[in-house]
């Protein structure tokens, strides 16, 4: 019916992280918690195969981009971040189970609010999801999924105690 709504809840941690949904009605697309309207489209594939192409070639110009002033000799080639980036849509296409149906920054969740990482934010984001019937895919950058790393952020390296390591590993 026209009145029909999709009901999203949100979650407030104490310390300002919110988790997410609000109520879209269906035929109007408006969101009525901020009376935003939304725009619904349908890509055919031939659109949507375009839609990846683009998104592939635009990493590859980034990473370029990204590189080009820290480049020595023997460094990885031009085209390391659009390889890996086809590799992660070809794992996307092909994987078996439930579709994703949230993506989660996994460091920039376990950054919020700290200098360095708190997987254990994570770890809330992601049981508050699946609570919400969510199915998320937590993306990090390889980097942070060793036991000590170099911080974005101040510079200075970061040991994960065995708690916030133990979130990675599952």
């Amino acid at each position: 019916s026209d009145s029909e709504t999709t009901t999203l809840n949100f979650l407030s941690g104490s310390n300002g992280l919110n988790i997410g949904r609000v109520e879209i009605e269906h035929a109007s697309g408006l969101c009525l918690t901020s009376g935003a309207k939304l725009r619904l489209f349908r890509l055919d594939e031939v659109q949507r195969q375009n839609v990846h192409d683009t998104l592939l070639e635009m990493a590859r110009l980034s990473y370029r981009e990204f590189t080009k002033k820290k480049k020595k000799s023997g460094d990885e080639d031009d085209d390391y971040g659009f390889e890996q980036l086809k590799l992660f849509s070809e794992w996307l296409d092909t994987r078996e189970g439930e579709p994703f149906t949230a993506v989660v920054d996994g460091a920039n969740v376990a950054y919020f609010g700290f200098p360095e990482l708190h997987y254990n934010q994570v770890e809330r984001v992601v049981n508050k999801l699946k609570e919400m019937g969510e199915n998320p895919l937590v993306v990090i950058p390889k980097k942070y999924t060793y036991r000590n790393f170099m911080l974005s952020s101040t510079g200075y390296s970061q040991t994960l105690d065995d708690r916030n390591f133990r979130v990675i590993e599952r």
